[in-house]
C-alpha cells in the first residue's frame, strides 16, 4: 500500500510545478523521470495486476513466432504477439517485457500530453489516477496510448496518418476500431444544450433498455444464441475485468455506476467554461466532444452492456486528462489554481483508490521479483 501512496503523492506534488514559471525543458525532464519511474515499477512487479497469469503463460508458453501468432488458447492480437516474441528472442525476460510495455505506453502518452496540454504535469497526474499509474498495463492500454498519440493527426487533418495509428492500435486490441469515430466527432459542434439533450437521451435509453433489446435480438438472429453471447463479447472486450464483474454481480453494477458518476461530475463545469478555455486552448472543443461521447456512451448502456461499452468508451474518456488540467486556464490567480489542485487531489485520489481497491486480491500487496 505504501508504494501506491508514495507514487500518488509524487505525481500530485509534481503537478503543482505547472502553476509556477518553470521552463519547458524542466517540465520535459520531469516527465522523462516520471516515465522511467513508472517503467521501473512495471518491470519489478510480480504476480500483481490484472490478467497476470494469462499474459505470463502466453509469454512463457511459446517460443516461435508462429506459436505466438496462432495461440489457440489466448488468441491475442498480432502486434502484442510480435512484441512478446521480439522480447523473448532478444532478452528472454518477462520483467523486461513488462517494463517495456509500461515505457511504451507512458512514452506515447506523456509526449502527447506535453505537446498539447497547457499544463502537462497536471495532465500526467490525472492520467496516473485514471489508469492505475500505467504500472499494470494490458493489451488495451497499449491501444489507448496509440490512439491518444494519434490525436495530433486529427488536429492537423492528416487522415491517412490517423488511420494508420488506429490500425496499429487494433494490432494490440481490436476494440480500438471504435476510435475511427474520433475524427468525425472532433469537428462536430456540440454546445451545452446539445450535450444536455444527449445526456437526457442516454438516460432514457438506459431506463427503457431499448438498445440492449435490439442488440440482443441481433445476436440471437445472427448467432442463434441468447444473451450469454453478449457476456462473451463483454469478456473479450474487457479481458482485464474479473469474472465477478463480467457476471454483473452487485459489485460490478456498483463499479459501473461509480464509473458513470465520476465522468459526469465535471461535465457541467467543462461546458460552463468552454468559451473561456477554448480561446486559450484551441483544441479544447474537439477534445470535449470526444469526452462527451464517452459519457453519453456509458450512460446509454449502463445495464448488461455496461462492461463491454465501458471498454470501448475508455478510448475517448482518456482525454479527461487534457480537459481537467485546462481548467487552470480559467484564472491566472494562484489562489484559484491551488484550489483547483486541492479539488483534483481529492478527485484523483478517490479514483486511484477505487481503481486499486476494486480488485484488492490483484493489487495488494504489491509483489516484486
Amino acid at each position: 500500500m505504501l508504494i501506491y501512496i508514495l507514487s500518488y503523492l509524487l505525481f500530485s506534488i509534481t503537478g503543482i510545478f505547472d502553476f509556477f514559471n518553470i521552463n519547458c525543458n524542466a517540465k520535459k525532464n520531469i516527465l522523462i523521470l516520471l516515465a522511467f519511474f513508472i517503467a521501473a515499477l512495471g518491470a519489478v512487479r510480480w504476480e500483481t495486476g490484472t490478467d497476470w497469469y494469462s499474459y505470463y503463460d502466453f509469454y512463457m508458453g511459446n517460443e516461435e513466432l508462429d506459436e505466438y501468432m496462432h495461440n489457440s488458447i489466448y488468441g491475442f492480437e498480432a502486434g502484442y504477439a510480435i512484441l512478446n516474441y521480439l522480447v523473448k528472442i532478444t532478452f528472454d525476460s518477462y520483467n523486461i517485457l513488462l517494463g517495456l510495455i509500461s515505457l511504451i505506453i507512458v512514452g506515447l502518452k506523456y509526449e502527447t500530453l506535453y505537446k498539447f496540454s497547457p499544463y502537462p504535469l497536471i495532465a500526467v497526474w490525472i492520467n496516473f489516477a485514471n489508469f492505475n499509474g500505467d504500472i499494470f498495463p494490458v493489451r488495451q492500454h497499449i491501444a489507448i496510448a496509440i490512439c491518444l498519440f494519434s490525436v495530433r493527426y486529427i488536429v492537423d487533418r492528416e487522415k491517412l496518418k490517423f488511420a494508420f495509428c488506429v490500425l496499429m492500435a487494433m494490432q494490440f486490441h481490436f476494440t480500438a476500431i471504435i476510435f475511427f469515430l474520433a475524427y468525425y466527432l472532433y469537428y462536430k459542434d456540440i454546445g451545452t444544450k446539445k450535450c444536455t439533450y444527449l445526456v437526457l437521451l442516454a438516460m432514457l435509453i438506459t431506463v427503457t433498455g431499448v438498445f440492449e433489446k435490439i442488440l440482443t435480438s441481433v445476436v440471437e438472429y445472427w448467432f442463434d444464441a441468447d444473451i450469454r453471447v453478449m457476456v462473451k463479447l463483454a469478456e473479450y472486450t474487457s479481458s482485464d475485468v474479473t469474472d465477478a464483474l463480467a457476471d454483473e454481480t452487485e459489485y460490478g453494477k456498483m463499479a459501473i455506476v461509480v464509473s458513470i458518476a465520476r465522468r459526469i461530475v465535471f461535465l457541467p463545469c467543462l461546458y460552463y467554461f468552454k468559451n473561456a478555455i477554448s480561446r486559450k486552448f484551441p483544441i479544447y472543443n474537439g477534445l470535449l466532444n470526444l469526452y462527451t461521447f464517452s459519457v453519453v456512451l456509458m450512460i446509454a448502456f449502463t445495464g448488461s452492456m455496461g462492461i463491454m461499452v465501458g471498454r470501448l468508451s475508455i478510448y475517448f474518456f482518456c482525454f479527461e486528462s487534457f480537459l481537467l488540467a485546462s481548467l487552470a486556464l480559467v484564472s491566472y490567480k494562484i489562489k484559484y489554481k491551488l484550489l483547483l489542485w486541492v479539488i483534483l487531489f481529492v478527485y484523483c485520489g478517490l479514483k486511484f483508490y477505487w481503481g486499486l481497491s476494486a480488485y484488492p486480491n490483484l493489487f495488494f500487496p504489491f509483489k516484486t521479483i
